[in-house]
Order: structure tokens, then C-alpha cells, then sequence
């Protein structure tokens, strides 16, 4: 049977999204007139800009949801669920059932309980609103240390500048709510502190809340500290010209920064962590690879969008002539150097450390001047168009990454929510062996009733074989048998792209598929869970591909499907894949009721979606009601992205889209339509059918020799095994000869 879900595929960034404060750019453009003009100065121009920017930073981040680009959040909030219920931090791996049960030295200990807390407090939305909180108060910070390095309002356009990119690419790092958000906040406040050299008082009690924080930053904190230290001392002695010299207590505060490193319930214990091995883990995850140094000189612009690496490679740039040209001028300070070098070495061991390179890079930008901005350096027209250029890319870049359309407060994408909701409406017990991938959401979810394998806490709790076990167990048969051998576990939960593990597990006869959700296949143990296999075993859907088993046309067969997709969808009605494959199924056999009614009820759980859109759209079009189905059509083209992987998807609905056109008597429209969708038919990737479509709406459209032409390529293009197309082609082909 081919009736299937189709595709469920990940979001892409595509060009509709809100629009960010219109009004604010319109403000900024008419103080840009009125300066161009000499009425308003560059300093109070940079300050509306300012302003309205951290006004759409604070507009977006409370209407950002909480998203999964991974499952550590919900294995920080296990861990402080566990720590106030134990009233101890936890040495190892409470929630797995790997034996031995490695050791753990829990360095972000605070953060999970304060994690916890504001989630028992108000649930997600109070975590929405922390991430707020501590993303407002580091971009605060770092623009005050900008600030710092020359006071009152001189520079405050180039301090607008670097505030400008050195923000925006930290922003992106607090998508996910994690403990390095204390870390960035913390550094942006180590250094206004130092540099403005106030309330010295504050930095060894803010050490110990970093330590326990996040310890295994505790480095990053000495860097700061020394090198501050560092140039005082030199300057004491005279060696310094360009910095202040600081007085005893000054030393001394920051001095006292140093031991707060064994503050910690760890001790000694905290000391060699940050300096693990993690060559093999970062083949695993991508944020502990080093940074590739050719990707430093990487510049792209899509559009108004400038991308992450483009942003790293501004600043690092900006960085080498900043201390290049103070160098020069003899003006560089040693506290600004050390940070500087101490920020690279950090950049090129791995790519988690390039959010710390550009805070630490602050100081040295903030002290310098191009002369470029030098008054009368530009001439005003190109300064002004400057400035309306980088006054205006911030703003598309916030509408790029802060996309709020998904599920608030939690965008549950890539979540296994649906096997979670069965485990727990069935009380499931007994070990489920997992994909490292899903494991902080399931242990979040299934402890104490289940434990799980593991999670992406590698090297620091799990070791490498443990990670590479649960990766490979899905994929390979060997490690797999090994695994069960071993631990026996009840429930095994695959990703659903690793299609090919049905034919692994189809040598553990014992495992039955029992559920599947956008994310994942649950199987379980016939033996171990004899009554749960009864009610759920799926018999008669493919899970993986979620096409129908059985032969095509047979009813049994349609009607076993259909009421094994009631069922789950009844158990989760918020899965996407199978609540599309569910109203395919009943668009198949002319229920034209019911397929709608699951469009729109999909509709309402995933508005950003092209699948919903899609059975919307061929409901519509089988009613006959085209111009809806046009609607319809062109929402799920505008949903889907430019992912190459999605093109057979897009071939479909264009051709689809110029079938409504043409169906409601707009033959030209569909046309241009058509030329528009493909201006190239010899660019890679243009598929048999869409010359096909192509074909049909020329020749509808009255450009008879350039339709009868597109027949013979889609002709060629076509594989045997589409009789029935080629069938068509061979017929319009012989309608149009000459």
C-alpha cells in the first residue's frame, strides 16, 4: 500500500516569520535623516538603536519556546528534581541502568537545583522568562564593559557596533536553557567589574556562585582574574604605561578569587574536570569539535541574514586589527592582551568556546578606535548608509533564530512524547534502552518508574563506550544482541529516520513495535510485557515508513491501519506523522470529513508545518473546492523550506498549485507560476513529474510548442516502472504533433 504520512520533516528557515518592530525602524530611519541633516548627533542615534534593540531582544525572548536542539535541559532539571528530593548531590548515574554505575562529579550542581526550582515555581514559561532574564542581563553587561573602557558617551556608535555582533552571536547560544547562560552572564559581569573597577567586593562571593554554577568553567574565571592581576602588578612597577595602577585592596579582592575555585562540595575533586579528554565525544557532539581555522575566514550573507560563522569571523577580525593597531600605538593594555590570547586558545580547542572568545574580546574592542570614525572621516552619505544597513541586519537576524511559531511554552518537535505517553498510561516499568539522543527528556519523564541508558553527559559521567554502545545498538546487530544480553531491558526507543533497524530487529522476535511518534519507535518485550504487546503490538503499519502492510487495495488491511492510527492518535493527539497518515487513509477511501477534520485539528498543533497543510490542500482539491486547495497549496510550499531533501515534497504541491490555476480558469497565471517555480529545467534536482506538470500547464496555457517540448524531456526522464505516466506523455505527445 503506498498511501503514506509522507514526509515529517524538521523545520527550515523560510522567509514569512513576524516582523520586527516596524515602528522601530522607522524611528531609527527618521533619527538617521535628522543626522545625515546635522540635527541629531551619531551618539544619540547609537542610543535609539540601543534601545530598540534590546527592546525586540525582550519582545522575542519571552515569546521564544523552550526547543529541543538537545535534551539537556531535561536532564538538568532530573538532576535537581533528584537533589531536592535527596537533599544530596548525586555521585552517579542515578537514573541508568549501566552497571557499574559510573561516578559523577556533578560541577553544574547549583544550576540544576535553581533549574528545578523556577520549574516547579511556574513550569516552562518561568523558565522562558530566566532564559530572558539572563540573555538581557549578558547583553547588558556586555555593552557595559564596552562602556567601561572609555566613560561617557564618546564612542558610543563603535560600541553600538561591536555590542551589535558580539551580541548577536551570543543570543544564539541561549536558544538552549543550560547552565553555560550563568557562565556568559557571569563573564560579561567579571569583566564590567574589573574594568570600571567597582565593587571589587563582589567578585569573590560571585566566584563561588560561578564554581557551583558552572565549575567546570572555573578556568575561563582565573583567565579574567589574572589577567587583570597580571596588569595591575605590571603597572605598580611601571611597566604598564597604558593601564592604572590598582592599590593593595584592589589586588587583594581580586586576588581572592583564586582559592574560591575549592568552594565546592567537590573540593580538590573539581580541579583536572575541565581538562578531560573528549576527542572521541566530539565526534559525537558537534560542539566539542575543534574549530576548523579555515572557518574563521568564513563570510556569508543570505540576504539580510548574516549567518553564525560570518559574525565569528567579523569579530575575530575586528579583534587581530584591534590589538594589531594598538600595539602601534603603544596603547595596549596587558589585561586586554591575556584575554585576548587566552579567548583564542579557547576558540580553537572546540566550538563551545566561541561564545567565551567573543565576551573576552570585549575589553580590547571596546578600548579601540578605527579611524574611520574619525568626525569627517566618511563622507555623510556613505556613513549614513552605513548605518541604516547595520542599523537594519540585527533586526532580520533576531526574526532568523528567535522563531516563536512553534509550540509555546514548549516546542515539542523531536521529542519522543508519544512513546513517553504510553509508557505512562500503561505505568510501564522495567529498563528502556535508549538512543543518547532522547535521553535527558526521558529521564526527565520516565524516573523513578523507569531508568534508561544514557544521556549526553559525556565524558564527564558517561564514558565513551557507553555512548558509542547506544548509538551503534540501533545499527548494528552485534552490539545490539550485546546489550540485551547484558541488561535485558523491557523497551527499546529507536529514532525513526534509522529505518534500517527493522530488519535488525527482526532477529529479537521477542521485541514487538507497540508505538510510533514524529520522533521515535517504541518496541517492547513480548515476555516481559506479555499484556502491553496484546493491546498495542502494531500489526498493520509499517512504523518506520508508516506506509500500510498488507496488500494495497485490500479493506482488511486499510481498516486494521486505520483503527491501529485511532488508537495512537488517541493516546497522542499531538502526533503529526500518523494524525496526517490517519486523514491520508481517509482521504483514500473518499472520507472527505474526516480527512479535513484531522487537517485542521493538526493544523492548530502544528501551524508551522507543511504536512497539515498538504492533506488539507488534497481534501480540498478531491472536493473540488480549488480555490481553497490553492490556499492551501501555496501555505504548504511557504512551510516547507529549501531543504534539498524536501524536493519531491515540492514538486507535488507546485504541481498541484498549477492544477488549482488551471482548474479555476487562470491558465497564464499558472504559467508564470510554473516559470517562476522552475527557470532552469537543466538545474540538478528538477524530477521527471515536475517536467510533466510543467508540460501540462504549457500546453493549457496555450505555448503549444514549448509544452510539446517539455512532454519529450519529461518523456525521457521517466522511468519504466511509471507506466502509467509515461502512458499520458505518449498520449499528449501524439495530441499535439504538428
Amino acid at each position: 500500500m503506498q498511501v503514506s504520512a509522507g514526509l515529517w520533516l524538521r523545520p527550515e528557515p523560510d522567509a514569512v516569520k513576524p516582523r520586527v518592530g516596524s515602528g522601530g525602524l522607522l524611528l531609527v530611519r527618521s533619527a538617521a535623516v535628522k543626522w545625515a541633516s546635522g540635527r541629531v548627533t551619531g551618539q544619540e542615534l547609537a542610543l535609539v538603536y540601543l534601545g530598540l534593540f534590546f527592546a525586540a531582544v525582550a519582545v522575542f525572548a519571552v515569546r521564544w519556546p523552550i526547543v529541543s536542539v538537545d535534551t539537556d535541559l531535561w536532564y538538568h532539571l532530573n538532576a535537581g528534581r533528584q537533589i531536592a528530593a535527596d537533599g544530596a548531590i548525586p555521585d552517579s548515574a542515578f537514573f541508568s541502568f549501566l552497571r557499574p554505575s559510573p561516578a559523577f562529579l556533578d560541577y553544574y550542581w547549583l544550576s540544576q537545583v535553581g533549574l528545578y526550582g523556577v520549574h516547579a515555581l511556574g513550569g516552562p514559561v518561568a523558565l522562558i522568562l530566566l532564559r530572558a532574564a539572563l540573555a538581557l542581563a549578558t547583553l547588558g553587561f556586555a555593552l557595559a564593559v564596552l562602556r567601561a573602557v572609555r566613560g561617557g558617551r564618546e564612542g558610543l556608535p563603535w560600541a553600538a557596533f561591536v555590542f551589535t555582533l558580539a551580541g548577536l552571536y551570543v543570543l544564539e547560544r541561549f536558544t538552549a536553557i543550560r547552565p553555560h547562560a550563568a557562565t556568559y552572564l557571569l563573564i560579561a559581569v567579571f569583566l564590567y567589574l574589573l574594568e570600571a573597577r567597582r565593587a571589587l567586593w563582589l567578585l569573590p562571593p560571585l566566584a563561588v556562585l560561578w564554581v557551583n554554577l558552572h565549575g567546570i568553567e572555573y578556568p575561563v574565571m582565573l583567565l579574567i582574574a589574572g589577567a587583570y592581576l597580571a596588569e595591575w602588578a605590571l603597572a605598580r612597577f611601571g611597566l604598564a604605561p597604558a593601564a592604572r595602577a590598582a592599590s593593595v585592596r584592589e589586588l587583594a579582592l581580586v586576588a581572592a578569587v583564586i582559592p574560591c575555585v575549592l568552594l565546592t562540595p567537590h573540593g580538590l575533586g573539581l580541579i583536572g574536570t575541565p581538562f578531560a579528554e573528549v576527542s572521541f565525544a566530539g565526534q559525537y557532539i558537534e560542539e566539542l569539535r575543534p574549530v576548523d581555522p579555515w572557518s574563521l575566514l568564513q563570510v556569508s550573507l543570505n540576504g539580510l541574514f548574516v549567518s553564525q560563522p560570518t559574525l565569528r569571523t567579523l569579530l575575530v577580525a575586528l579583534a587581530a586589527v584591534a590589538a594589531l593597531a594598538s600595539l602601534r600605538r603603544a596603547t595596549l593594555r596587558p589585561a586586554h592582551l591575556i584575554l585576548l590570547a587566552g579567548g583564542a586558545v579557547l576558540l580553537l580547542r572546540m566550538q563551545r568556546f566561541s561564545m567565551e572568545f567573543a565576551l573576552l574580546a570585549l575589553p580590547l574592542l571596546g578600548a579601540f578606535r578605527p579611524p574611520a570614525l574619525a568626525p569627517g572621516a566618511l563622507p555623510r552619505a556613505l556613513a549614513l548608509a552605513l548605518l541604516v544597513a547595520v542599523s537594519i541586519l540585527p533586526f532580520r537576524y533576531l526574526v532568523q533564530i528567535l522563531d516563536p511559531r512553534c509550540g509555546f511554552p514548549v516546542c515539542t518537535r523531536g521529542l519522543p512524547e508519544g512513546a513517553v505517553a504510553l509508557l505512562a498510561r500503561e505505568n510501564a516499568t522495567g529498563d528502556l534502552l535508549n538512543h543518547p539522543n532522547e535521553g535527558g527528556y526521558l529521564e526527565w519523564s520516565l524516573f523513578p518508574r523507569q531508568k534508561i541508558f544514557v544521556d549526553l553527559q559525556t565524558p564527564f559521567l558517561f564514558p565513551d563506550t557507553a555512548i558509542f554502545a547506544a548509538d551503534q545498538a540501533f545499527q548494528d546487530p552485534v552490539v545490539l544482541a550485546g546489550l540485551i544480553g547484558t541488561y535485558s531491558p523491557s523497551f527499546l526507543l529507536v529514532p525513526n529516520q534509522l529505518r534500517g533497524f527493522a530488519s535488525i530487529v527482526a532477529s529479537f522476535p521477542d521485541f514487538a513495535p507497540v508505538f510510533v511518534d514524529d520522533s521515535s519507535v517504541l518496541y517492547a518485550s513480548a515476555s516481559q510485557n506479555p499484556e502491553l504487546v496484546a493491546r498495542h503490538r502494531l500489526r498493520a503499519i509499517e512504523p518506520f515508513g508508516l506506509t500500510v502492510l498488507g496488500a494495497g487495495d485490500d479493506p482488511r488491511a486499510l481498516a486494521a491501519a486505520e483503527a491501529e492510527l485511532r488508537r495512537i492518535n488517541e493516546i497522542h493527539p499531538g502526533g503529526g506523522r500518523t494524525g496526517v497518515f490517519e486523514g491520508a487513509l481517509a482521504l483514500e477511501r473518499g472520507d472527505f470529513d474526516t480527512a479535513l477534520r484531522r487537517a485542521d485539528e493538526l493544523l492548530r498543533i502544528h501551524p508551522d508545518r507543511p504536512e497539515p497543510n498538504r492533506l488539507r490542500a488534497d481534501t480540498l482539491f478531491r472536493m473540488r473546492r480549488f480555490g481553497d486547495a490553492e490556499e492551501a497549496y501555496a501555505l504548504a510550499l511557504d512551510r516547507l523550506g529549501d531543504d534539498p531533501k524536501t524536493a519531491g515534497q515540492r514538486a507535488y504541491l507546485e504541481g498541484q498549485l498549477w492544477s488549482c490555476l488551471l482548474e479555476l480558469g487562470r491558465p497564464g497565471e499558472a504559467w508564470r507560476a510554473a516559470r517562476r517555480a522552475i527557470p532552469d529545467i537543466y538545474a540538478p534536482g528538477v524530477s521527471y513529474d515536475q517536467l510533466a506538470a510543467l508540460a501540462r500547464v504549457a500546453l493549457a496555457s496555450g505555448h503549444q510548442a514549448e509544452g510539446r517540448r517539455l512532454l519529450e524531456f519529461a518523456l525521457q526522464k521517466t522511468p519504466l516502472r511509471d507506466a502509467q505516466l509515461r502512458l499520458w506523455l505518449q498520449q499528449q505527445l501524439g495530441a499535439a504533433a504538428p
